[in-house]
This record gives C-alpha cells, sequence and structure tokens, in this order.
C-alpha cells in the first residue's frame, strides 16, 4: 500500500534540515520537557504542530525523527520495551504487531484523548470503532485517511477533443469506452495505471462493485479458519475479466505494465489523457501538471454496482507506555487532532480523519471533493493489508500482470487467490 508514499528514504540534508527546524542539535535547558516523535517522512503537518506546540509552551522541546519504513514495524515491540520514541506512528488494523503493542500494555491508553477533542462524533463511524480495542480502550488516535482509485483526467484535452467532461464524477463504461476510442485516435494512451505495485487498488474496486458489500468482506476474511467465500465464485472472475477486457481495448496503451512515476509522467506531459492512482498524487499534480485536471470513479464491471472510493484507514500514532512524559506526549496528540491542525492536512494535499474541519482556501478542490465524495459517492475499506494479510497484494500484483499478458485467464488467476486463502487458513 505505501511502496509509492512512504518508502522514501530521507537524505542526509533532509535529516539535517529536519534537526535544525526541531532545534535537535542544541541542548534543551535544565527543566525543559523533552518529546521524541516518530512518523512518516512526509507527515510535515506534525512537524508544524509541533513548532506551533513549542511556541506555546517554551518549556517543551519536541524532536521529530522518521521512521525508517515499513520494516519499523517489525521491530516495534522490541524498540518500545527498550525505550524508543514518546509518540510513535502505528498501523493500527491489519495483522501487524499493534493488537500485541496493546496486550503487552506497551502503549497508554488514549480514550481521555478522544473524549477531549469529541474524536468518536468527528470520524466516520467504521474509523471510530476500528480503534477500539477488546478491553474497551482506545491505544491510537486515527490520524488520516488513504482514498483510492481515482481517475484522474485532462480537461483540456477533453474539450479539444469535443469529449463530455464526466458529471458528479461517475461516466458509463459505454461513455468510458467512447472516452478511450477518441483518446486513442488522436494517438494519445487513454490510461496510465501502476500495474507493477498498485494492481491491488483497481482490483479491490472493481471485486466490491461486482460482489457487493457482504460477499466482499467475507472474501476479505477467507483466509481465516471457520471462513469459507469462495474466491472462484462468478463475481470474483467477473472483476478481474474487467481487468483484462479493458487492456484488450487498449485503454492502458500497448504496454501495459508501467510504474507509478512513468505513468504520472505521461499524464503530465500529456501522453496519457487519463491517470488511475489515489489522492497522493495531487500535489505533485499541482506542480506539474501544466493544464486543467479533474477526476471521476471507474465505471463498474458489467453488472456491477456503481463503484466506490477505497478507504485505507491504518495510520495511528500512540503514546510508549515507558515514556516518562506521558501527560505532555497526549496533550500534544491532542492539539494533532485538533480541528486546526487537522484541516491543515489538506493543505499538504492529504485527507484528514476528522470529519468536521474547516476548509482552508489553499486546499485543493479537487481533495476536497474526493473526501465528500466518500459519503455522496460511498466508500469502503481497503482489506489487503489491513483485514487479510498482503499475500494477497502479492497474489493480484502478480496475477494482474500475468492476466494482462494473456499468462492466465481471469478463472485461473481466481484460482490463485482460493489456493491462498486456503493455504492461510491450514495455518491458523
Amino acid at each position: 500500500m505505501r511502496t509509492r508514499r512512504r518508502l522514501l528514504a530521507w537524505t542526509a540534508c533532509g535529516l539535517a534540515a529536519l534537526a535544525a527546524a526541531t532545534g535537535s542539535s542544541v541542548a534543551a535547558p535544565a527543566g525543559t520537557t523533552e518529546l521524541s516523535v516518530s512518523v512518516w517522512s512526509d507527515w510535515q503537518f506534525v512537524q508544524r504542530a509541533a513548532t506551533a506546540y513549542m511556541k506555546a509552551h517554551p518549556d517543551v522541546k519536541i524532536k521529530v525523527s522518521a521512521i525508517p519504513g515499513e520494516q519499523y514495524f517489525a521491530s516495534l515491540p522490541r524498540t518500545l520495551a527498550s525505550g524508543g520514541a514518546d509518540i510513535t506512528v502505528l498501523q493500527v488494523t491489519g495483522n501487524g504487531s499493534y493488537k500485541g503493542l496493546v496486550d503487552e500494555h506497551a502503549l497508554v491508553n488514549l480514550s481521555d484523548v478522544w473524549k477531549k477533542q469529541s474524536l468518536a462524533k468527528a470520524m466516520p463511524a467504521g474509523v471510530s470503532q476500528s480503534y477500539v480495542s477488546s478491553n474497551g480502550g482506545r491505544y491510537a488516535v486515527n490520524v488520516d485517511e488513504t482514498l483510492l482509485p481515482f481517475v484522474y483526467y485532462d480537461k483540456d484535452q477533453f474539450s479539444k477533443l469535443g469529449i463530455a467532461l464526466p458529471k458528479n464524477h461517475r461516466v458509463t463504461m459505454a461513455q468510458f469506452t467512447a472516452i478511450a476510442d477518441k483518446l486513442k485516435s488522436s494517438n494519445t494512451i487513454p490510461m496510465r495505471y501502476d500495474w507493477v505495485a498498485s494492481a491491488h487498488h483497481l482490483f479491490q474496486q472493481y471485486l466490491l462493485s461486482s460482489c457487493g458489500d457482504t460477499t466482499y468482506y467475507a472474501l476479505a476474511a477467507s483466509w481465516q479458519p471457520g471462513h469459507t467465500a469462495k474466491w472462484t465464485q462468478p463475481c470474483v472472475v467477473k472483476a478481474l475479466q474487467a481487468e483484462k477486457d479493458l487492456a484488450d481495448q487498449g485503454v492502458f496503451g500497448s504496454n501495459p505494465l508501467v510504474s507509478f512515476d512513468q505513468a504520472v509522467a505521461a499524464f503530465v506531459a500529456q501522453k496519457a489523457g487519463m491517470l488511475l492512482t489515489g489522492m497522493w498524487v495531487i500535489p505533485q499534480l499541482q506542480k506539474e501538471a501544466k493544464f486543467k485536471w479533474d477526476w471521476f470513479l471507474m465505471p463498474p464491471p458489467a453488472g456491477g454496482k456503481p463503484t466506490k472510493i477505497v478507504l485505507y484507514t491504518a495510520d495511528g500514532l500512540g503514546v510508549n507506555a515507558k515514556s516518562k512524559n506521558v501527560a505532555v506526549a497526549k496533550d500534544f496528540l491532542a492539539t494533532i487532532m485538533s480541528k486546526k491542525t487537522q484541516a491543515s492536512l489538506l493543505v499538504d494535499g492529504r485527507p484528514p480523519s476528522r470529519t468536521d474541519v474547516p476548509i482552508p482556501s489553499s486546499a485543493s478542490p479537487q481533495l476536497v471533493q474526493m473526501v465528500k465524495g466518500t459519503k455522496t459517492l460511498g466508500s469502503a475499506t481497503h482489506f489487503i493489508g489491513i483485514l487479510s494479510p498482503p499475500d494477497f497484494q502479492d497474489t493480484v500484483q502478480s496475477g494482474s500482470q500475468d492476466l494482462l499478458l494473456g499468462k492466465v485467464d481471469a478463472a485461473g488467476l481466481a484460482a490463485r487467490l482460493e489456493k491462498l486463502a486456503q493455504k492461510l487458513r491450514s495455518k491458523k
């Protein structure tokens, strides 16, 4: 999920800049409370919040550091047991270390932070409930949401070719086919998509559309003992076949297997009329696209229900139980979860987890509409890596590439997923 968004190593100069910003190179005066915060490298809003907090609290010094990547979470139990950061980023849902950290009392109960900021009311019900542990406590706060996938389109190119602009962020399959045909006739690749690393995004959107909510979530739990939802059922095959049909129609050009950077570059250079990816590309498009652009959702597979936005909501922050400054750490987290700080995420091109924030004038209008779309267009949980192990992502990634290249058919890929579910069930 974060291959594109997160795993970017910080350069030495970047770390030096962060250290300078936090004042980490200067010894703290006697009596100063020091907090260490470990977060994703692209969470600029945390540094802004830390700077503002230190200005309001001169006796507090906050050092923000970037985690090295996904591998950080595997060693987190050991890291926190031996000290670690006062505040750390967590992957709250899924099959990682979070539940174990709660069970081992390695994290502080943050229920009072949730109450202070009225977070249960300010977040979607599903997100709020996912942060309640079996003992009723909440040991993390949900920071943001990741929304995907969207079709970004070149409004200038559409207008030039006489293509009617999508209304209400939706198109029918007939409209989509007509758009692709007009782009092809102008020697333009209809759409670029990162099939190399993001095939599971469209897969989940199509799976939900084709199979419906009940079956979608049943498949997400198919790897667990006692669950019997079959990946070989017709609706799964239809969802996969819809992807192959797009490729066969030339929607992705003669070479569909490109990376994220290649896909974005083609769109920005107007060599592709559409780009399929998540909301994280918005800041880049704002800087690099020299044309007007907007977005819509992919049309559903044949016989499917209208597609929905897929939500990834595992990003949380928690407080180390071994912290010597728990009260200050919790107060800083409350500041991060305030309406003001949450609203600032929109300036960075990130959807906040709160739904009650004021909209900054500098926020991307496209992103604001995406956030609203989670209600007006519908949404569902990104289950791969959250409700089910990442093994499914690996199978979908490799299998989708084989599917597009004709090395396997839709039924064959569905059989691979069924075999994986059976294998994982047998290990439990």
